[in-house]
């Protein structure tokens, strides 16, 4: 059976999300305003440009998305500089890679974003391609991205698999008709990810026969 499997980036192939808030926190704090719980749960999996005008309304705030976004990648670039991709996830991706798996990147990050963090932990030759927050009008929790990488891997909505790590992004991969895999992140709970149709702790416990049997 022919299949594909799409990951997110920011807290499944790259350990990000802790520090992204950090940095969010700081110059929100700079801009007037105060990061809280909502705030990380409404951003989770969302792209910064559905994000800001939702802080500038809740703050009464002026921040502009292309100013905020240089400032806040160029603090993540270096906090994040020496951050290597989990072995479990590297070793699988040589195993599908071998298998000739397509694989793809579905993230709410833009390209220059996601680029640079791939190549930060050295992963980016196992993808067939990159989708980002600058290929879809819409954006998690829209399954846009999720059919869009399914499109240019050729392979069938419902032959899919996206692995997630954030309720929004669960529920457009389930919308666009995919099975999902949770993700554990360390700062969220299998509370936030229990829509999936499995949830796992470590890549270890994935592998080709484990991709078939959430299909069939």
């Amino acid at each position: 059976m022919t299949f594909a499997l799409i990951f997110d980036m920011d807290g499944v192939l790259i350990d990000s999300t802790k520090t992204n808030w950090e940095v969010h926190s700081k110059l929100l704090k700079e801009a007037g305003g105060n990061l809280d719980q909502e705030d990380i749960a409404f951003g989770l999996g969302r792209a910064l440009k559905d994000i800001i005008p939702y802080w500038n309304n809740k703050y009464n705030l002026n921040l502009e998305i292309n100013d905020y976004r240089n400032k806040a990648n160029e603090m993540q670039f270096k906090l994040l500089a020496d951050t290597k991709a989990d072995e479990h996830l590297i070793n699988l991706l040589k195993n599908l890679k071998q298998n000739n798996i397509p694989m793809a990147v579905a993230t709410s990050s833009a390209r220059h974003r996601t680029e640079i963090f791939l190549n930060i932990i050295k992963i980016k030759e196992y993808f067939d391609q990159i989708i980002t927050s600058e290929d879809v009008s819409k954006h998690k929790p829209d399954h846009e991205v999720f059919l869009k990488a399914a499109e240019k891997l050729n392979i069938k909505p419902e032959n899919c698999i996206v692995i997630e790590d954030a309720e929004t992004g669960i529920q457009a991969a389930k919308n666009a008709g995919m099975k999902v895999i949770g993700y554990t992140y360390p700062q969220y709970s299998k509370e936030q990810i229990k829509t999936a149709h499995k949830v796992i702790n470590s890549f270890s416990e994935l592998s080709h026969e484990e991709f078939l049997k959430l299909l069939n």
